[in-house]
């Protein structure tokens, strides 16, 4: 009996050891973060908005429970929620993501800060544990400064690039042949005409000149002031759909930024006149008064952003 007790002792401690190792590659520090957003961000009174809250953990947390704070003036809206869990398991490890969204409407205008947001969880040994996310702001105005796009972004398929290229490429070879089928034809002798470019001009530069034609208002002219900046801020929509060939006519000045975001394309310039823009946006509603100085400077601003140019405020270029 003892001498069969020790023949099963060496693949007991293996078996225990194999266990040991298992488990132990299973236990690792979790790092649990979290990310708030509020969609839109400047939002027409009685118009409901979303605050999303996004868990990430590499470790396998259950049951998330987040705190929606209700500031003064701003409530929740019952019944609507939004839960979803994505789970990714790759070499690194296991990656969770809770996604936790509720929805608001504020009861008069103003701006808000709605937060911060404790967010409880189980972690993968059955612990409770606690993080607290940063507030987000959202604006709420009486009146949205443009009517929602009604344009609906669709999804391309995956031979779609592959089709703009093969058509990129066919029409780059028709250019190139017919170049070289005129250049045969050309009379050797005869001396090509030269080509001169007049009045060749950006459409930086022609927003800038429409910017710097229009009449200086009288400050306390407030309907004047308002139709003003609203004619700046149209330049300024021309100007993006003529330069980067963005349709931005009946589109809030968030989906602009937002679809400019997406194209990665928010280079300093872009900024620049989103800027602007967002300032014509807050004096055509009445949340801002400009003075006199900050009136004559949008010229300045203009041909800063534009052009490069340093503009003084009686237009001379500096």
């Amino acid at each position: 009996m003892i001498r069969s007790l020790n023949h099963i002792k060496p693949a007991l401690y293996a078996v225990i050891a194999f266990a040991f190792i298992l488990l132990t590659a299973f236990i690792v520090d979790g790092e649990t973060t979290g990310e708030v957003d509020v969609n839109p961000r400047l939002v027409r009174l009685g118009v409901p908005f979303t605050v999303t809250v996004e868990i990430e953990s590499d470790e396998n947390i259950q049951n998330p429970r987040v705190d929606f704070p209700e500031p003064d003036g701003v409530h929740l809206s019952r019944g609507s929620s939004m839960q979803g869990v994505n789970i990714t398991r790759g070499s690194g490890g296991t990656e969770v993501s809770h996604v936790i969204s509720r929805e608001y409407t504020a009861d008069e205008p103003g701006q808000y800060e709605i937060g911060p947001f404790r967010v409880t969880y189980f972690n993968s040994e059955g612990e409770t544990e606690e993080i607290e996310l940063e507030p987000v702001i959202v604006e709420i105005f009486e009146d949205a400064p443009r009517e929602a796009s009604t344009i609906i972004q669709g999804t391309m398929p995956w031979w779609w690039p592959y089709l703009i290229t093969a058509i990129c490429l066919a029409i780059l070879a028709g250019l190139v042949a017919g170049w070289y089928a005129l250049k045969r034809r050309r009379i050797p002798d005869e001396a090509a005409p030269a080509v001169i470019h007049i009045g060749s001009r950006s459409p930086e530069q022609i927003a800038y000149e429409a910017i710097s034609k229009l009449e200086i208002p009288d400050p306390e002219d407030e309907e004047a002031v308002k139709e003003y900046y609203d004619a700046v801020d149209d330049i300024l929509r021309v100007y993006l759909t003529r330069r980067y060939n963005m349709p931005t006519r009946d589109a809030t000045l968030w989906e602009i930024r937002q679809e400019f975001t997406r194209r990665k394309r928010l280079d300093s310039r872009v900024k620049g006149v989103f800027e602007m823009m967002n300032d014509c946006d807050w004096v055509k509603f009445a949340k801002m008064e400009p003075s006199s100085k900050d009136i004559r400077n949008v010229k300045v601003r203009a041909a800063d952003v534009l052009v490069g140019q340093k503009v003084e405020d009686t237009g001379g270029v500096a």
